[in-house]
């Protein structure tokens, strides 16, 4: 066999070696492309089971949403939009009083009245026009009270949790051009949080 014939059947086995892992390569890379993709949970979800037969496919509902705002909507009784949100904390605070009595070393403590901290009400401009006129007649004298409610959802936007506020009444308004969105404060009497 010549040195020619031998660098040719070289040059064919090379060839044939190189087809062959270019082929493996495109059906490995098929099959991970076929494969079903499931999605992630996000660090602190729970999986809840859809709805239908026991042993059925599993949902995944974000509860927690670490860094970032929670999905929710507020509803404000005589307001029809549905665009607001909380733009700040929910606080109680109860007053704390120290009690002595004679012949004991020890300072107890009463309790006083609770103070539900105002809520601020938020959602793009422009405001809604029920939100205007409420502020508005409050500031002309109406002692125009009204309930309302905090909807927390998951994030397939099913409800999960719901917290009330009463006796609020309109007692600021901001309106934020950079940020395009207005903020209402609301003076509450009550903030009750519901399991």
């Amino acid at each position: 066999m010549t040195t020619h014939t031998r660098s040719l059947i070289r040059t064919r086995l090379m060839l044939m070696s190189a087809v062959a892992l270019t082929a493996t390569a495109l059906i490995t890379a098929n099959a991970w492309s076929q494969e079903p993709q499931t999605e992630r949970p996000q660090p602190g979800a729970r999986s809840l089971p859809s709805a239908g037969a026991p042993g059925g496919p599993m949902m995944q509902r974000t509860l927690r949403f670490p860094g970032r705002e929670h999905p929710h909507r507020v509803e404000i009784s005589g307001i029809a939009t549905a665009d607001m949100r909380i733009a700040s904390s929910l606080s109680a605070v109860t007053a704390v009083h120290n009690v002595t009595t004679p012949n004991d070393p020890r300072i107890h403590i009463k309790l006083g009245r609770t103070e539900y901290k105002a809520i601020k009400v938020t959602g793009e401009l422009p405001p809604p026009r029920e939100m205007l006129d409420w502020y508005k007649g409050v500031r002309n004298g109406n002692d125009d009270r009204r309930t309302g409610v905090i909807i927390l959802n998951a994030n397939d936007g099913s409800e999960i949790h719901r917290m009330a506020f009463y006796a609020a009444l309109p007692v600021g308004l901001d309106i934020e051009l950079a940020g395009s969105r207005w903020i209402m404060t609301l003076a509450v009497e009550l903030i009750e949080f519901r399991n």
